[in-house]
């Protein structure tokens, strides 16, 4: 999606709650978060 000229980017990680108690949701939202971070550091338009 974009949004007045920035990506805005969504993804839901099933059954994990506003603090991510389960440590697998963490870890899942973690490897999400930094391939983000990865693909974004190469891009050259926001």
């Amino acid at each position: 999606h974009e949004q007045k000229g920035i990506t805005i980017t969504h993804q839901e990680i099933e059954g994990a709650d506003h603090f991510f108690r389960e440590e697998e949701k963490m870890d899942h939202m973690i490897g999400n978060v930094s391939e983000y971070v990865k693909r974004r550091l190469t891009e050259t338009t926001r």
